[in-house]
This record gives C-alpha cells, structure tokens and sequence, in this order.
C-alpha cells in the first residue's frame, strides 16, 4: 500500500509567509490569491479555481517516484475558520489508517520571515 502525503495548508501557508523551499535558480511565477501575492516555481500550473472559497489553485505534476500530482489550494475564510488544533483534528478526520483509524498528524511550529507558522503532515 502506497503512503499518502498531504502537504496541508498550513504547510502552504509557511510558503505564503515567506519561508525559502526552492533554490534560488528555480524559476518562479507570480500568484496572486485576491490580494495575497506569493511566489511559485514556474513548473507549478495555475489552474481553474474550482470553488468560490478557493482564492488560488495549482497542480504539481509527480516527481520521480511518486504517482500522482499534488495541489496547492489557498482558500479565502471570510468568516474565519477555526484555530490550528481545530483545523488538524478537521484534516485529520478526513483520512483513514489501514486499521480505520485516523493517522497521527505530525506538526510542528516552525520561523518564517513573516512570523511563526505551523507546519502539519499526515500519512
């Protein structure tokens, strides 16, 4: 059985705070969220938002080794939606082990420049 990684959104939003995950000669194209600009690798392929919620979308086509793509979606909450332990018990809940149990969510805090984030994993 092939592990399952989710880079969730809070890992997505370390990128979004400024934290350097990409060689300084990748290339990198500019995204714009409704209002909130970050920087991508070029090989990422903006795509179609396919949810009002959703401000900005991107497929990630699989590296050597893995079988399918991955996404990186940036939702917009206007209401707000929850703090991080609600959030990780949330995704958590969405995956099921072998024995259909949710898996452990590994997180940890991590510096950005733009201030502390929280960096999750679920497998």
């Amino acid at each position: 059985m092939n592990a399952v990684r989710l880079a969730v959104p809070l890992a997505a939003l370390a990128t979004l705070l400024g934290v350097d995950l990409f060689a300084q000669e990748t290339p990198t194209q500019s995204v714009d969220a409704q209002g909130l600009k970050f920087q991508a690798p070029a090989s990422w392929k903006k795509i179609e938002t396919t949810s009002r919620m959703r401000a900005a979308q991107l497929k990630v086509d699989p590296i050597e080794g893995d079988a399918y793509p991955a996404e990186l979606v940036v939702y917009v909450f206007p209401n707000g939606a929850g703090g991080v332990d609600a959030n990780l018990k949330r995704w958590q809940g969405m995956f099921k082990d072998a024995n259909g149990q949710p898996p452990k969510v590994e997180s940890s805090k991590i510096q950005t420049k733009g201030g502390e984030a929280t960096r999750a994993e679920i497998s």
